[in-house]
């Protein structure tokens, strides 16, 4: 993609998913969602998955979060641990300590993962937040 870590991430993803579609996400019907979240919930596939974020990190661990709560793909506990720490990461960083804005979403963030059950879809985080940035960039 060029640049923009969250989508270079999101491009991997795909491929390793094999799914297509992780673009446009918010315009994925119930059973595409489902696709995915079986492909992901697939411990290989998880773990590919994880490699590439751990790479890309802070952001791949904030996407792969926000992809796995957009179609209910289970998150399991050492995942959801690596994803806290990420988004610790850039609550530190310059980029999320640079606006009130940005640690208000990477909150909001921390607690949807917090919440988030197997199977149970979220499809808005907070106003603006990563989660809109990319379904936004990924939907057109």
């Amino acid at each position: 993609m060029g640049g923009d870590s969250p989508l270079d991430y999101l491009d991997g993803l795909q491929e390793i998913v094999g799914v297509e579609g992780l673009y446009s996400l918010a315009d994925m019907s119930g059973e595409q969602r489902a696709a995915v979240a079986a492909r992901l919930a697939d411990p290989g596939v998880l773990k590919r998955a994880q490699g590439h974020a751990e790479q890309m990190a802070p952001k791949g661990l904030q996407v792969l979060a926000t992809v796995l709560l957009a179609v209910g793909a289970p998150i399991p506990e050492q995942l959801r641990g690596w994803i806290y720490a990420a988004i610790a990461a850039e609550d530190l960083s310059d980029w999320g300590s640079s606006a009130d804005e940005r640690q208000t979403h990477l909150a909001a963030l921390r607690s949807a993962v917090a919440a988030h059950a197997a199977g149970g879809v979220v499809t808005s985080i907070a106003d603006e937040g990563l989660f809109e940035v990319l379904l936004t960039h990924v939907a057109g």
